[in-house]
Parts: structure tokens; sequence; C-alpha cells
């Protein structure tokens, strides 16, 4: 009988075992997402794969082959995590239009996009030294999403889910997530036919999304603001690196959809903030505060959200419960950021301060 029960609990493990093995040697020679890493990579579109019928570059970057940098080009290196990859086909990507944008200035421009699904400010920095540095910018435009960079996307070791030291219970965990649609959108390398209109999550789950986001607007947060100190040391580090190699540093502020939708608002408010003070809620906290802390540090700094509030009175600037920007947000972001490079580059500057 005790045989018995050995090889009927030997069974299920030595599956398990297997299993494991075979996810392990899987993940090893073509990598998932789906699996922890601790690096930038995980959520890098593979190369030449296709995204809305558009292909990703050999180094699995949106856009064309980044080749050697030509005389007198000023080359501007755009960076961020989904919104620069864009849930939209390439041609209608920010980075993309804002290229054309500055081209028609008629000055020799270009905007490499090296944007990845899911990153934060610390990935932000150690892709521009292990990769972005090599391409010689002589600008780099780093894309800050209010709604989720705040939290820092690389977990530290010693806070990693006990789950993903399992490949086995990642994978489950994993398909039942998919399956009932709880995850926030971020990797999204897509090859259907977009849908400008098409909603990416079910009422109750992007609701609960923007839960998870929306303490940056309850006033002076604790949270927001121990995240705004570790956020600014590493912008002050990426800062530092571009001022030492002569680098124009631009941080363009993302406005989330809940700042900015005031229907989506007032449901958030409803449904899990039915009696916060109207004075508790700061729509513009995050922004404010980064702006606040940027400018005396001298690092440019670009809000997007007053024209995003401002146009968001009258259209639609985000895809239907999804965090992103549809066509018409992408237009927007792209005229702001053009506008406000060729009024900077037109400003007269500044007189040296007296001694």
């Amino acid at each position: 009988m005790k045989k018995l029960l050995l090889k009927l609990l030997l069974i299920p493990l030595l599956t398990l075992v297997l299993c494991e093995m075979a996810l392990r040697l899987y993940h090893h020679l073509a990598p998932s997402f789906i699996f922890y890493d601790a690096g930038y990579n995980r959520y890098r579109a593979r190369p030449h794969s296709l995204h809305h019928g558009y292909e990703f570059n050999s180094l699995g970057f949106p856009g064309d082959e980044i080749t050697p940098k030509q005389p007198e080009t000023f080359r501007i290196l755009g960076m961020g995590d989904s919104f620069a990859v864009g849930v939209v086909p390439y041609p209608d990507n920010y980075y993309t239009l804002l290229g054309e944008h500055l081209a028609k200035a008629g000055e020799k421009t270009e905007v490499i996009n090296i944007g990845i699904s899911a990153i934060g400010v610390k990935d932000y920095l150690a892709l521009f030294i292990n990769e972005g540095l090599s391409f010689e910018p002589d600008m780099v435009i780093l894309s800050f999403f209010v709604g989720n960079d705040f939290q820092d996307r690389i977990e530290e070791e010693a806070d990693r889910p006990l789950y993903t030291h399992s490949y086995v219970l990642t994978l489950l965990r994993f398909f039942y997530r998919a399956f009932n649609k709880t995850d926030s959108p971020g990797i999204l390398y897509d090859h259907t036919e977009y849908c400008d209109d098409c909603p990416t999550f079910d009422e109750p789950t992007y609701l609960n999304i923007e839960l998870d986001r929306s303490y940056i607007c309850l006033k002076d947060n604790a949270k927001l603001l121990n995240e705004l100190k570790e956020i600014t040391g590493y912008l002050q580090t990426f800062s530092a690196l571009c001022k030492d190699r002569s680098i124009e540093f631009l941080v363009v502020l993302i406005p989330d959809e809940l700042q900015i939708n005031t229907d989506l608002q007032k449901k958030v408010k409803a449904e899990y903030y039915p009696d916060l003070p109207p004075d508790q809620w700061v729509n513009d906290q995050p922004n404010h505060l980064l702006r606040a802390t940027l400018g005396p540090l001298g690092i440019a700094c670009l809000d997007l959200y007053p024209a995003f509030l401002n146009a968001g009175k009258t259209q639609t600037l985000y895809r239907l419960r999804d965090s992103h920007w549809n066509r018409a947000g992408n237009r927007l972001a792209a005229e702001s950021i053009a506008q406000f490079l060729n009024e900077k580059r037109t400003a007269p500057p500044k007189s040296a301060p007296p001694e």
C-alpha cells in the first residue's frame, strides 16, 4: 500500500519537474515575456515581428533599421513604454508623426523610437546607457507616463513574488489572468487589423486598473511622494549623463486617462471614493509635483496635461477602456512636442546672470 501511495505521489511530482525543465529550456531558446526577468528586455518586441501590419526592426524597436548617424543630422532618441511603442499602427505613432512635423520645419532632423512596453524609469536609464548612447543622439525625449511610471517596473529580488520562481505556476497564472482579462495593457504587439474604437477591457476590469493608479491624484499621498524621490534620482542621473555629452534632455509628461476623461473619473470616484472630500482629489498633482521638482534641477519638462485636458472636452483621445492614446491622442502629442521644440529653438538665448 505504501509503495502504491509513493508511486501516486511520484508520478505528478515527476510530471511537474519535467514540465518545469521543458518550460525553462523553451524560455532559454525562445525567451517569452510570460516568465520573470528583472531586465528591461522582458517585453521587448521580437525582431521583425509585426504590429498592426508594420514590422519591428532587427533590434526589436518600432520603425526602420537604425543606421549610422549622417553628418549635420540632428538625431532625437525617443524613449518610453507602451505609449512609445504605440497601440496604433506605426505611421500613426506620435514619435513617427513628430519626425514628420520637425522635417517640415526644414531642418535635417530624425526621430528614432526605442520604446519598449512595460518598462519604467530605471529601465529607461539602463536602456540609454547600454544601447541608446551608441546611436549618437543629439537629444533624448523621455516619455513619462504618470499613470504607472512612478511605480518602478523592475521588481527587486527581495520583493519578487514566490510563484515567479516556478515556470509552471507562472504559466498557469498567466493563462488564468488572460482568461479573466485582469492584466493591465502593456504588451501590445498585435497581428490583427487596428481598430480605433474597439474596447480592450470590460468596464469593471478597466475601472479596477484605474483604481490602482488613482492614488496619484489623492492629495499628499505618501506613496506618491516616496516614489517621486526615487524617480527624481534616476532622472538626475539621466540628465547628468546627457549634459556631460552635450545631449539635450527633455521629459514629456503623459497624463493618465483618469485625469482627462471626466466620465471615467466620476465612475472611479463613485465606485471607490464615494465619501472623498472634493479638496482631497488633486487632478494634476503628479504633473505639478514633477514639474516643481525637475525645474529647479535644470531638467526641461513638457507637460501634456493642459493640452489633453482642453482637447479632451471635445474629442476622444484614448482608446475605449484602454489607457493608451488612439490616433487623435497621438496626433495631439506629436503636435504639442513639435511646437515646444520649435519654440525652444527659435527662442532667444537667456542672458548670463550677473557675476
